[in-house]
């Protein structure tokens, strides 16, 4: 029997006030179909909105969210380095990203790849996430 491994996904948010419950939510759907040992860290990147008091009340409700804040805006960068850095669990650096997310955009409609410890991708199909990350589940395990 295959154990599932743990996750963290890194979330990096500036002024997503309008988004960020959503964008939780569906996380934590989507982590929860594939690992029971998963974490969220938000990476606040000094927004002036009310999106960290919106992540305050969801990680009230689900203490697997972390939120780790900028005191002045870094940009996305220096948020995904900074979340990447508060990450806890068993993939971090143990997966090369930039093969698994050029792999799985097309899933997607996308197109995507980086580096070993930073990727990112795109894509315009949201109806195939799950399938993207079903791939992705076979990919790491």
């Amino acid at each position: 029997m295959k154990t599932q491994p743990s996750v963290s996904l890194v979330i990096p948010m500036f002024n997503e006030e309008l988004n960020i419950e959503h964008a939780l939510a569906c996380a934590i759907e989507a982590l929860g179909r594939y690992s029971s040992d998963w974490e969220i860290v938000v990476v606040d990147d000094a927004s002036t909105d009310r999106s960290a008091e919106i992540v305050a009340r969801e990680i009230a409700a689900e203490p697997r969210i972390r939120m780790v804040r900028h005191p002045v805006n870094r940009k996305l960068g220096a948020s995904l380095k900074t979340g990447f850095a508060a990450v806890t669990k068993d993939l971090a650096g143990q997966v090369h990203a930039g093969k698994i997310v050029g792999e799985i955009a097309p899933i997607v409609g996308g197109k995507g790849g980086g580096r070993p410890e930073l990727a990112q991708a795109g894509g315009t199909d949201a109806s195939q996430i799950d399938a993207a990350l079903a791939r992705a589940v076979e990919l790491v395990s």
